[in-house]
């Protein structure tokens, strides 16, 4: 178990450096480290050690080919799911993610919103979302304070699941706003990169190019699609947070507070 741990630690050290210096997790990290992981669960064989990293898999494959997540950290996720199925008789990636998710939720909305607001924003641009996200947070508070009236969770638990939700709202207000100032560019074919994600609402905007309604990633296919279709820059996300930093405290917190989540979610009706 140590050396399990001991392997999820550092790859998770390097691979937020490679994320925060390059924006990249590199192949040459991640799948030895699958590699590794399939030999160990092999020895100390359990049907969950492989299910488990393949249930990771398909998800995040999913998010992936949809471009909401870059394919170093599914291959990252998978690697660690697969190295360190379980800890503390439950499922490890589930706290990791969790505690990951709530830092980079707070900390980017907080950092890109203020950000937003010195360059001067734009409510029209923004009132589509500005109305989603007013009527999400009315959601959250409701579904917040029906769940502690019903004693389906405590107030704590409450609070920290709520909170950092409502903080997260202004970046999904101003997010339309927030990712064209900061992150979109228009690249050439010849420049396009693997795992580059596609602005799909600018790019059927500009070029009325239909085929990437559903997809957030391109082919080699789907750049000789482009090519005969006449269309030679395509709108990308780029510079994107690197989320690798924040999966590293996910995996420290999970490690340091193994019980954390049952602790939160235990109803006051079993106390």
């Amino acid at each position: 178990m140590e050396f399990r741990i001991a392997l999820v630690l550092l790859a998770s050290v390097i691979a937020a450096i490679t994320d925060i210096k390059k924006g990249l997790i590199y192949d040459k990290l991640t799948l030895p480290l699958i590699v590794v992981g399939i030999l160990l669960n092999i020895f100390d064989f359990n049907i969950y050690y492989f299910a488990i990293p393949l249930v990771v898999f398909i998800l995040f494959a999913i998010l992936y080919y949809l471009g909401k997540i870059g394919g170093g950290d599914v291959k990252l996720f998978v690697a660690a799911s697969m190295l360190l199925p379980f800890y503390n008789n439950q499922i490890f990636i589930i706290p990791a993610l969790f505690f990951s998710a709530l830092f980079s939720v707070v900390f980017l909305s907080v950092y890109y919103t203020i950000k937003y607001f010195r360059t001067g924003i734009d409510l029209k641009k923004n009132k589509k979302n500005i109305l989603q996200a007013s009527l999400l947070g009315l959601f959250i508070l409701a579904y917040g304070i029906f769940m502690v009236s019903s004693n389906a969770l405590t107030i704590n638990s409450a609070l920290v699941i709520t909170i950092p939700l409502l903080i997260a709202l202004p970046f999904l207000a101003f997010q339309a706003g927030i990712r064209e100032k900061f992150f979109l560019k228009y690249v050439s074919l010849a420049e396009l990169e693997e795992d580059e994600i596609i602005a799909k609402d600018f790019f059927e905007q500009k070029n009325n190019f239909k085929q990437f309604s559903s997809k957030g990633i391109i082919s080699e296919a789907d750049k000789d699609a482009l090519k005969k279709a006449g269309i030679d820059k395509v709108p990308v996300y780029r510079g994107l947070p690197p989320f690798a930093p924040f999966f590293l405290v996910g995996i420290i917190l999970a490690l340091l507070f193994p019980d954390f989540l049952n602790l939160l979610f235990i109803s006051p009706l079993y106390n």
